[in-house]
């Protein structure tokens, strides 16, 4: 049974005396969904659920996931500062930044949940309906959900038919947008449809440091459908897309702060102020602080950069890297026999992200090698150190830096960045039947498996840690008399690393319901639910390799 569309009825008035002669009836939209795994009016599904087709998408400005908490009661939507994103439903929501997490609210496209989907990317194009469903939803979908769910219908292809659109859009900052579809029938029984969407805008962020402009976004999608109609009981409907994206926005906007003198916190929080935080408060810069006549010099201090006032300027010296891409197929077979439905659901995707931005949007002071660094450690200085400036690492998988030549540049400041990348692939499959019976009893039974698997690595980039990992082994070989540590020795993990190796899930689960019509105004409703998930996690964090002796 393909899922209908939404369609246009007519709703009578109560009291037909109270309209004057000649009145017309109102029209109102009647919206078909399939909260329950089967097509009924929304207005009869008894599950709190919003509904939008295309042109209400459209009516109410909705292009994104995150556009839904302003028209969407009980919705709110925040991205966070790593890959993942919260949509929460009634406050359930994904609170918790951890690789084996779950999320409150099940996200799904055609009906296949994706466990890290791309909110923060995705522009709506070419979509059937978006529905909200909110509570519990696990006996209806495969992967269970305890805050709700939120499932994306894609246009299929249309049999007999053959048609497109076309639509531009041109705004400042240079914003161009150019989206498309175009149907096309193969036979009676066979369709294919094409969509896409390009999006680019220049950046509306000033860096007053360099001048530049950030925030800019490049990004494309294109999606391609086939549905198949065998015959009057059977429907295909298979789904790929791809989307990609290679922009300088960042994951966190402008930051506010009340400086605090003292570096115990960094920011104070009696109050919001257009400062910075106290780089002493840091252990980017406190470690190389506590180098005494070797630390950078001049001495660190409570030195703020500038803040501007205005929202869209910030003060930074590293330009913001946001590159994201996604493959996605879901497959839908459907089959109607006389008394039941059958729909089996298969699904697939591969994803990865990779960001990089300078974390609290501020310039370190200018700041040079010590210069004692030359004549009492000259392998240190010769190493590290012969430029006159201070060198900053790169991300690398051996996690090395500097310390095995991955360099990021170097610079006369205290710099640092941080960079948040995930890699992901899932696949899915889905069963569920639904009786269509005259009497009082129905019921509804699935069962469903999942196998996915993640990569996800944070790292904090800072020259105040590259500095220490390679001018201490020496100090404290020299001065401390530490047995192993001399001059040209270095920690080999200079950077802040959180990584998982890899986080694996395998799910797999049995949901049904039963139903029972106790009276035409009454029905009664059981579900039950049985899960066994499978998880293996190998992480590891990293900060230099051995204990630092500074009594914290």
């Amino acid at each position: 049974m393909p899922r209908p569309a939404i369609r246009r009825s007519l709703i009578a008035v109560a009291v037909a005396t109270a309209l004057p002669p000649g009145a017309a009836l109102a029209q109102l939209e009647e919206i078909i969904v399939t909260a329950q795994k089967r097509a009924e009016s929304a207005q009869d599904v008894p599950i709190a659920v919003t509904a939008f087709d295309a042109s209400a998408l459209k009516s109410q400005q909705i292009a994104t996931f995150g556009d839904m908490r302003f028209a969407a009661p009980n919705v709110s939507y925040a991205k966070g500062n790593f890959s993942s994103n919260n949509f929460a439903i009634r406050g359930i929501g994904t609170a918790l930044v951890a690789a084996g997490s779950d999320d409150g609210v099940g996200i799904h496209v055609n009906e296949v949940p994706i466990l890290f989907p791309r909110l923060f990317e995705t522009e709506y194009y070419d979509v059937e309906q978006v529905a909200i469903l909110r509570g519990p939803q696990g006996t209806l979908f495969g992967r269970n959900a305890t805050g709700g769910a939120v499932n994306m219908i894609t246009k299929s292809a249309e049999t007999g038919m053959l048609g497109g659109y076309v639509e531009g859009q041109y705004g400042n900052y240079e914003h161009t947008q150019l989206e498309g579809a175009l149907n096309v029938p193969l036979g009676e029984q066979f369709a294919a449809r094409i969509a896409g969407i390009t999006l680019k805008r220049d950046g509306y962020t000033e860096t007053i440091h360099t001048g530049d402009d950030v925030d800019d976004r490049d990004q494309s999608s294109a999606r391609a459908s086939v549905r198949g109609a065998p015959t009057d009981e059977t429907t295909l409907d298979l789904m790929a897309s791809y989307f990609e994206e290679d922009s300088s926005r960042t994951r966190s906007q402008k930051q506010m702060c009340h400086n605090d003198p003292s570096g115990v916190l960094g920011c104070l929080p009696d109050r919001l102020a257009f400062e910075t935080v106290n780089p002493l408060a840091q252990l980017t810069g406190l470690l190389p602080s506590r180098l005494s006549a070797f630390a950078p010099t001049p001495a660190l201090a409570n030195d703020q950069s500038e803040n501007p006032r205005d929202m869209r300027k910030v003060n930074m010296d590293f330009t913001p890297v946001y590159e994201a891409d996604e493959t996605l197929v879901t497959l839908r077979v459907e089959h109607e026999f006389e008394r039941y439905s059958f729909v089996a659901l298969a699904g697939y995707q591969d994803t990865s992200v990779l960001s990089q931005q300078d974390y609290n949007n501020n310039v370190g002071a200018t700041v040079s090698p010590s210069p004692l660094l030359r004549s009492v450690f000259p392998i240190t200085w010769a190493t590290y150190f012969a430029d006159g400036c201070l060198p900053i690492s790169a991300p690398s998988a051996n996690g090395n830096g500097i310390v095995g030549g991955h360099s990021g540049g170097c610079n006369d400041s205290l710099d640092g960045y941080d960079q948040s990348n995930q890699e992901t692939d899932q696949a899915s499959f889905e069963a569920h039947v639904a009786s269509n019976y005259d009497g009082q009893f129905n019921f509804f039974a699935g069962a469903f498996y999942m196998e996915a698997e993640t990569f996800n690595e944070y790292y904090v980039i800072a020259s105040g840690l590259d500095y220490f990992s390679v001018v201490y082994p020496a100090v404290a070989g020299t001065f401390l008399g530490t047995p192993g540590l001399r001059d040209g020795l270095a920690y080999t993990s200079p950077s802040y690393i959180n990584r998982v190796n890899s986080y694996e899930l395998e799910s797999s689960a049995l949901f049904g319901e039963v139903y029972y019509q106790l009276r035409d105004d009454l029905k009664l409703t059981l579900g039950l639910r049985y899960t066994v998930d499978e998880k293996n996690i190998d992480d590891v964090q990293y900060l230099y390799n051995s204990f630092v002796p500074f009594g914290f």
